[in-house]
């Protein structure tokens, strides 16, 4: 990793968060985790719908980490994953339309970022693009003309044509977040299963969807506007060539128990209820994200530390002053490990010289 990349990746530890760079030699107890995306992501990659996994756990705890561990492993795969993180005023879960341009900004396989740059470099392989052709010509994806258009320009060596870019405009969802009409609800809910399917004539599962902060679902107007939200949840839980993993608090599950319970039988009930059963039988699979024990902090304070030195390696200190970050850690019964990181980084700072003037 180049010193400027570390430089970033400190920047980022210093608030407490982990970036993907940096993801892996710094999750620390995730083992259960990685066997169930191992066995996962292989099942999905053979074409079978894989139930969505909740990942649990109050604020502080990991839950953002576990879903950027979630992304990092299934992009070493060349799985394209989606990261949307939730909120009830400009993204909420009852409009997927709005759900949508995130996904279209978020996707990604390895290093390419973005629906247009991650479809252009897949339209510029001239095998992937006859099978996308292919796939296109006898399906009803609602993508399937849009598609075929540009793989046509790609074709006759046309793709920076601007009579494309409505078919691109399309394809991004331009025409769907500026609405929050019923209709545009359902075309969104269709054209992430188009996409997905488009992907999955590729490799062969699909996309990953990743969500955060879907507790934030309690902040919705009303109950109809939970309904909504629970039935988007059920159809992403559902799709075929979507593989979800949902970020949830204690307060999600309380509130997805209220509601499957309301005594008269409506849309929130119904959705509600298929969750809570979902959950009680497993058909949605669970995560707690894990709780650091001091063995496993003094590892995570020492793969901190190691990805310090490699940036700064002018940086003097002892061990014990490490170790006293970490007994002090300890001693909050909270234990919340993104306090520990930005102890340790802290403890490292005062410990590098800064640069003459």
């Amino acid at each position: 990793m180049p010193n400027g990349s570390l430089s970033s990746t400190i920047r980022l530890l210093r608030t407490g968060i982990v970036p993907l760079s940096a993801i892996e030699p710094l999750s620390v107890g995730y083992s259960r985790l990685r066997t169930e995306l191992t066995t996962e992501s292989q099942e999905f990659l053979s074409g079978n719908h894989q139930v969505p996994l909740f990942i649990q756990g109050e604020w502080g705890t990991g839950k953002s980490h576990a879903l950027g561990y979630c992304r990092a492993f299934a992009s070493k795969l060349g799985i394209p994953t989606a990261f949307v993180s939730l909120n009830a005023r400009t993204v909420p879960l009852n409009h997927p339309q709005r759900i949508y341009g995130e996904l279209a900004a978020s996707l990604r396989v390895g290093h390419t970022m973005g629906l247009r740059p991650l479809l252009h470099s897949i339209l510029t392989n001239l095998d992937v693009r006859m099978i996308l052709t292919r796939y296109l010509s006898s399906s009803s994806n609602p993508l399937s003309s849009h598609i075929r258009s540009l793989c046509k320009y790609y074709d006759c060596g046309e793709a920076l044509n601007p009579q494309a870019e409505a078919s691109w405009g399309f394809i991004l969802g331009e025409d769907l977040g500026w609405a929050d009409y019923a209709y545009k609800r359902e075309q969104a809910i269709e054209r992430i299963y188009g996409l997905a399917d488009c992907f999955r004539a590729i490799n062969g599962g699909g996309i990953l969807m990743l969500m955060d902060e879907v507790e934030t679902i309690d902040q919705l107007w009303n109950h109809r506007s939970r309904a909504v939200a629970y039935s988007v949840m059920t159809s992403l839980s559902t799709m075929q060539p979507v593989w979800s993993i949902f970020a949830v608090t204690e307060r999600f599950r309380t509130l997805v128990a209220l509601d499957a319970a309301r005594s008269h039988v409506d849309s929130v009930s119904h959705h509600a209820r298929w969750l809570s059963n979902a959950l009680a039988n497993g058909a949605i699979h669970t995560f707690d994200t894990p709780r650091l024990d001091g063995a496993c902090a003094s590892r995570l304070a020492a793969a901190i530390t190691a990805l310090y030195l490699e940036a700064y390696p002018q940086t003097s200190f002892s061990k014990d002053q490490i170790q006293r970050c970490v007994d002090e850690w300890g001693k909050n019964p909270g234990r919340n490990p993104r306090k520990l990181i930005r102890a340790i980084v802290n403890r490292l700072d005062l410990a590098r010289p800064l640069p003459e003037a």
